[in-house]
């Protein structure tokens, strides 16, 4: 009985300790489950999340290259609108400022002429009679010719009860020492009552008349400037058809798009309304022919095309085969013309697909180049992540070392990325800035530069003297003007022929632009073979002493001149003068002042300075 007891004591006892064991086993494992369980856990859950990561992006990335090529295309084909666009502003720009242009032009020509008349009065004046001084001014004026000849100068009396109201009319010599104050425009306007209500009230202003153009069925507007001379009672005026002046706008409007360029290759080419090539800046044997009969190497008649532009409102977009104009390779280009009806041009240009598909693969290389590094990336954050939550799990100290120092290598990375990008930003910026000022220097260049003699010309003169003038007004400072000319140059270029009389402006240009040693003075061709210097803080020895050294230099270039009538040699007259400009004086004062001193160096004998 006993026995038995103890037997099942000693059992019992060693189920307990057997169960003892089972249970000190199972708490073995919690270390291990506490540190094992959350780094599979945190394994698995990084592998799927950094695997659906990757695949996302890649998948965005591959969409992302699908889209570039469109994206690039539609920008190309924005650019070259814009392009387009901005040839258009010019061209209206041209078109609003040509009348008033045109009057500035004739305003100049009658100051200029009214400056002569005023000088051939005082020099007669007291010797001679009115009538004879008139006689003098008509025969001065008779045979001066400009707008390619079509321009003179008429003279009348300011009295319509005149029976000799015209004193010179070139054009229409039997009209001369006749009353003629019935002549009418096509609007019925009389010419001679128009220019007398004009001068009545003000001594000097423009008007406007219609007429047919060159017995032309056209009916077309004609500016003319008149002046009042009140010592005499007469007035003298020269006109111009806007026509023409436009048509020279034209002219100089295609000569800067020959010249004009965008990107590497690229250019702009104009055709009218009828599909006649005006202009072509790489293809010259186009011009003149009708792009409707191009063909591209393929046959394809792109030309025809193009000519829908003229029905267009919104313009044409065309895509063809073309020569690149540095390597002559075939290579796919998409063009664009647009119509500007006021002068029936279509203006058109392209970019060629060859730079598009080079930029599509640099993007297809970048966008491999993310991917690998954003996979790169993500394994070694994950590797980090699971190495941290290990340390986490032995050392809870550690891992909070740990944690500070990945997050503060994270910001350096961040901020790191964020500095290379700014840093490139910046790249890009100074990039497109310094193409848009060197496209602004160019064209600043193409309207202020004569392109003969390769210094500044009238219109930048106009510009320049108007804002010096008012400089040297604030600062009470002295300038100079030197205008001067070629002595008997229409009989240079009528015996040595009009290429040798542009080699002489290109010759003269570049001794008036040598002289002018300072960066403050101011070489103009202020138009034909006459030049102007002005000279900032100048006073009137200085200017006369650049005016000695400018004939120096051109006589010791010694240009053979056997038809002049003062020397074998080019000669110039000088007229010089200096002010120090004041607040109730006008700037045309100076400009007067040199152009009636230039007047007395022609009058007392030419190849001489007056001041």
């Amino acid at each position: 009985m006993n026995q038995s007891k103890i037997s099942v004591d000693y059992c019992m006892v060693s189920e307990k300790k057997d169960l003892g064991k089972k249970v000190r086993l199972k708490e073995s494992y919690i270390p291990g489950l506490i540190i094992w369980v959350p780094i599979i856990s945190i394994i698995l859950t990084a592998f799927i999340v950094s695997s659906l990561f990757i695949i996302s992006y890649n998948k965005f990335l591959q969409v992302e290259n699908i889209n570039l090529r469109d994206k690039l295309l539609e920008d190309s084909r924005i650019l070259i609108k814009n392009e387009v666009n901005e040839v258009i502003n010019y061209i209206d720009f041209n078109i609003s400022s040509s009348e008033k242009w045109l009057v500035e032009e004739l305003k100049n020509r009658v100051d200029m002429s009214y400056s002569i008349i005023n000088s051939i009065y005082e020099y007669n004046s007291k010797n001679k009679s009115k009538e004879e001084i008139i006689d003098i001014i008509r025969e001065t004026f008779r045979n001066i010719r400009f707008f390619d000849g079509r321009g003179y100068y008429f003279i009348h009396r300011h009295d319509l009860n005149s029976s000799d109201y015209t004193i010179l009319q070139p054009n229409l010599p039997q009209l001369e020492g006749n009353h003629q104050l019935d002549e009418k425009d096509l609007d019925g306007k009389l010419i001679s009552e128009s220019a007398y209500n004009l001068l009545e009230s003000f001594s000097e202003g423009y008007l406007s008349f219609y007429f047919y153009l060159d017995n032309q069925n056209e009916k077309e507007k004609k500016l003319a400037y008149v002046k009042l001379f009140e010592p005499l009672d007469i007035f003298i005026g020269t006109g111009e058809y806007l026509y023409y002046f436009e048509e020279k706008i034209k002219k100089e409007v295609l000569l800067w798009l020959e010249n004009y360029s965008f990107g590497s290759n690229n250019y702009i080419f104009i055709y009218n309304i009828s599909g006649t090539i005006l202009m072509h800046p790489v293809s010259s044997e186009l011009v003149n022919k009708n792009i409707g009969n191009i063909k591209d190497s393929s046959g394809y008649e792109f030309g025809k095309e193009y000519l829908k532009s003229s029905r267009s409102e919104s313009g044409v977009y065309v895509k063809y085969i073309w020569p690149s104009p540095d390597t002559g390779e075939e290579i796919l280009k998409i063009g664009y013309a647009q119509l500007h009806k006021d002068w029936d041009w279509n203006i058109a240009t392209g970019i060629y697909m060859n730079h598009l598909e080079d930029v599509i693969l640099e993007g297809q290389n970048n966008l491999g180049e993310r991917i690998k590094t954003v996979t790169i990336r993500t394994v070694l954050i994950v590797g980090f992540l699971i190495l941290a939550v290990f340390i986490v799990t032995l050392i809870f100290a550690k891992f909070t070392a740990s944690l500070f120092g990945m997050y503060n290598r994270h910001i350096k990375i961040s901020s790191d990325e964020l500095n290379e990008l700014n840093f490139s930003l910046e790249n890009k910026i100074r990039e497109k800035t310094s193409e848009l000022e060197k496209k602004n220097r160019e064209l600043e260049q193409i309207a202020t530069i004569d392109s003969l003699t390769n210094i500044y010309n009238r219109r930048y003169f106009d510009f320049i003297f108007n804002k010096e003038w008012y400089r040297h007004m604030r600062n009470k400072r002295e300038m100079a003007l030197i205008m001067c000319d070629i002595d008997f140059f229409k009989q240079y270029n009528d015996a040595y022929g009009h290429q040798k009389g542009d080699d002489c402006l290109e010759i003269v240009g570049n001794i008036v632009k040598k002289i002018c040693k300072r960066p403050t003075d101011i070489p103009v061709r202020y138009g034909g073979e006459e030049f102007a210097l002005i000279l900032p803080q100048t006073d009137l020895d200085g200017a006369v002493k650049i005016a000695i050294d400018v004939q120096n230099e051109i006589n010791a270039h010694n240009i053979l001149h056997e038809s002049s009538s003062v020397s074998n040699i080019i000669t110039f007259s000088f007229g010089v003068s200096s002010v120090i400009p004041e607040i109730d004086t006008e700037y045309s004062l100076l400009i007067k002042s040199a152009d009636e001193a230039l007047y007395r160096a022609k009058t007392n004998g030419r190849n001489r300075i007056e001041s």
